[in-house]
This record gives C-alpha cells, sequence and structure tokens, in this order.
C-alpha cells in the first residue's frame, strides 16, 4: 500500500467538500452513470482519509503519545467518522 502524506488527505477532505456542496447546495444535476462514479469517488476518498487517519494513530500509539485507551477512542472516532458514512445522492 502506498504511503498516505498528510497533504495528500487534506486535499481528498477539499475534493469531498466540494463534491458534498455541488449536490447539496447547488443541487447540480447529473446522468445516473455520473452520480455512481461520483459515488465511488467519493467512497474511496473517505478510505483513503480513514487509512490515513489510521496510520497516525497507530503511530502516535506506538511513539507512546497516547495511552492505548485514547488510542482505541481515536480508532473508533475515526471509524465512525469515515467508514460509516453513507453518501446521501440523488438517483
Amino acid at each position: 500500500m502506498r504511503k498516505i502524506t498528510h497533504e495528500r488527505a487534506m486535499f481528498l477532505e477539499r475534493t469531498y467538500a466540494e463534491l458534498r456542496l455541488y449536490f447539496e447546495c447547488y443541487e447540480v444535476i447529473y446522468s445516473r452513470p455520473c452520480i455512481r462514479l461520483i459515488k465511488l469517488i467519493v467512497k474511496h476518498l473517505l478510505h483513503e482519509l480513514y487509512l490515513y487517519e489510521k496510520e497516525r494513530i497507530n503511530s502516535l500509539s506506538k511513539a507512546g503519545k497516547l495511552t492505548p485507551k485514547e488510542a482505541v477512542r481515536l480508532r473508533a472516532k475515526n471509524k465512525k467518522t469515515y467508514l460509516c458514512h453513507f453518501v446521501k445522492m440523488e438517483d
């Protein structure tokens, strides 16, 4: 697996926020195949962000900057934030 840098993660977060803005605020209408493709891109972005945060938490835990209890709490929060997110877009 390739290493995920902080700059890349920030770029993915901005891209995801822009895609959501187009659908929620501007109600941009796309064709069905285009909507499916955008959903796939958003899910991929969320997964990449999850992996980046997971790696960051693991490195902090190994360095001793987090207690095991804090690490478990942060991992659960990370999983809830990025993996339990359903993309709501009109079909």
